[in-house]
């Protein structure tokens, strides 16, 4: 998954957006439900075979996520541009 994540962010043609991209998820470490303005989900998405809870609103991309509470982890799930295919299931 790491892979995928790194290369969508590699695509990503804007230097600055994507160091903020990056400083975004590297602080989910810390807090891994950053909350306002980025609420859990209504409805888990299921992408790339797991079910994301969360997301990360950062300019016109979002980063979707889960939280494992009970391993202490945090699992990067998708980077996606922001369109009308984003939420398609």
């Amino acid at each position: 998954m790491a892979e995928k994540f790194q290369a969508a962010l590699t695509a990503i043609p804007n230097k600055a957006l994507r160091t903020n991209i990056e400083t975004h998820v590297q602080e989910l470490a810390k807090n891994p439900r950053p909350f306002p303005p980025n609420p859990k989900l209504a409805l888990p998405i299921p992408m790339a075979g797991l079910l994301a809870q969360y997301r990360l609103v950062i300019s016109g991309y979002r980063v979707f996520y889960d939280v494992s509470d009970d391993l202490k982890k945090v699992t990067i799930i998708a980077l996606r541009k922001r369109d009308e295919k984003t939420y398609r299931r």
